[in-house]
Order: C-alpha cells, then structure tokens, then sequence
C-alpha cells in the first residue's frame, strides 16, 4: 500500500504498485482499477502513489507515469502527462503545463511546493559530500535522521536520480509548475519535504521561499504560501496566517523587509510564540543544546561501533573457556 485516502462519500481509496483499489462501506464491495494499454481512459500506470480530491469532488492520482484526473461518478480517467513525441516520459511542454494548472486553480486543489528538494537533487548527484560539507545546518539533524533516510553517501537515493538523463527537464518542468499555478490563481503552500536527504527541517522552508522567489514568484506571494494559505487550507483564517488584533501572537520580528528580499526571512531577530517572546540569544542557545545533544548521540554511536565487535570477540572466547572447562571437568570425573 503506497497510498490511503477517504473522499466525501467515504469511500476509501486505496494506492497500490498494482494499481488502485476503491472500497464502499456502504455496500462493503470493492472495484479494482488497473492500467490497460487498450483504454485510453484507463489509469495511466498500476503504481499509484498519491490520492487527493479537491472542492469540486474530482479525485486526483498520482501515479509513477503521470497524473490521473477522476471525475465525480466517472470511472474514466483523464491524464496528464507526457506528449506522444516527449520520449522523456515528462509533462514539459508549456501547454501541458497550462492545461493542468488551469484544471487544478479551476478545481480548488491545493498543491505544495519542494522546489528547493528539486533543485538539490542534481547538487547531491554532482557532489554529495560537498552538498553535505556546504550545510553547516546539518549538525542540528539527529544521527538516526541521518542514517534511516540515507544523507551520506554510497546510500543516497537522490544522488542516482539526480544524474537520470531525464532530470533536468523534470526539474525544468517543476520550476515553471509553480509560478504557472500562481499566476492562475492556483492554491500553493510552502513545503520542503523535510527530513529527506540534505532538507533540514525549519533551515529548509527558508530556502524554499528563496526557490520559489527565484522561480518568478513575488515575496508577497512567497510569504503567503507560508502564512495566509496554510491558514486557508485548515479553515482557520480567524485564528493565525495574519498579524491582527485577536489572532495567535504567533510572530516572527525580522531585521528586514522580506518583501523587498525575500532572504530577510532568515535575518531573525526574534521570535513569538504563544506570546512568549524568544530573543536572537535564546534562540542560538536552542540551537546550541541541540547540536550538543546530536553530537553526544554521533560520540555514542561511534564508541558502541568500536565496542560492539570487541565484546562480541570477548563473550565468544569466553564462551569457549567455558566449554572447554566443562569437557575437562567431565573427563576428569570420568
């Protein structure tokens, strides 16, 4: 199961590598969808890895060759993907680009960014450990974040995709995406996909603003993606994603104007939460105690990859002893 999703008629949706499965609770049966190279509106690839509806009740897949447009009562897929003469299997092409943003600005379908993941995927290709070196922010993720998902290398998936043939006009394709939805009237949110490779949480949205600024997008609209939107998107305009009398004294106090440069963001002075106030101070101390502890956890990983054969080399020669003293015990009260 690569993907889970429930619509408005609770009907659960279910993506697979073997194609897409729709339950209803109501009758308690099953349809089952699958690609079928003689169906042109038949999905467009078994391995489904993304389920979302938007407003207009309209389900959108994700698919590992391209995405899948399901209309309201409609078992009759419409694609979005790559042109009969596109042999790089990709939706590049401007009107391709323009046809789907317009279908999802129309349709009300929120979309999050991750340009800056895009982007850093080639980098991590071309040089990993100079990405790697280049990330003084990479002391502050944990050991175990940096092992489970695989940031060094010889086991970093990105850098194989990065040097794929295809790459740079998926990425290419991704760039004009995002401005293209906006300039539609499209819904965007801010997002980096943290945790992955070379994406440090709370680091990275910054260089997210930074990429979708440098795609063409105004600080304005940047900033929005990150306040206004998110708010929007969880129906609580009345709480937060505005500075306003009665709203959360949730603030971040800069020391320039985002919207003259966006990369002010990072020129933090200060920060509010909960109307508590953080100062520039505090918050280097957070940092600090957290790169401490990480680097406590490296020192104990480090000493427990020392010790381990050593102790296991040890237990078996004793372990041996003991054999060998329980066969001449034996032998000898023989």
């Amino acid at each position: 199961m690569q993907a889970i999703y429930q619509d408005q008629d609770r009907n659960l949706w279910i993506g697979t590598d073997e194609g897409l499965n729709r339950y209803n609770p109501d009758s308690e049966g099953f349809a089952h969808f699958q690609n079928d190279p003689n169906n042109t509106n038949s999905l467009s690839h078994n391995s489904v890895r993304v389920i979302y509806q938007d407003s207009k009740g309209a389900l959108w897949i994700g698919t590992d060759d391209g995405l899948n447009k399901l209309e309201p009562g409609s078992e009759r897929f419409i694609h979005f993907k790559k042109g009969a003469n596109d042999s790089t299997g990709l939706i590049s092409s401007d009107e391709s680009i323009r046809q789907m943003v317009q279908e999802a600005a129309d349709d009300g379908l929120w979309v999050t960014t991750t340009l800056y993941l895009m982007r850093s995927i080639a980098d991590q290709a071309a040089d990993l450990e100079g990405v790697l070196t280049a990330m003084p922010e990479v002391k502050y993720v944990h050991p175990g974040v940096f092992d489970t998902k695989k940031w060094g290398p010889g086991e970093n998936y990105y850098a194989d995709v990065g040097s794929r043939p295809w790459w740079p006009e998926y990425l290419a394709a991704q760039e004009k995406m995002v401005p293209a939805l906006n300039d539609s009237g499209g819904l965007l949110m801010s997002g980096t996909d943290a945790s992955l490779a070379v994406v440090v949480p709370g680091f990275s949205l910054h260089n997210e603003l930074e990429t979708m600024a440098d795609v063409g997008l105004s600080p304005y609209d940047v900033l929005r993606t990150s306040t206004y939107n998110p708010a929007l998107y969880h129906g609580e305009l009345q709480e937060f994603g505005t500075v306003e009398t009665g709203k959360r004294a949730d603030l971040v106090l800069l020391e320039g104007n985002p919207l003259e440069d966006i990369a002010n963001t990072q020129e933090i002075a200060g920060v509010m939460v909960r109307g508590r106030y953080y100062t520039r101070a505090d918050l280097d101390l957070m940092l600090e105690a957290v790169a401490k502890d990480y680097e406590a956890v490296k020192s104990t990983q480090a000493i427990v990859r020392i010790a381990f054969p050593i102790v296991v080399i040890l237990l078996l020669v004793a372990l041996v002893w003991f054999i060998v003293r329980r066969r001449k015990a034996n032998q000898v009260s023989s």
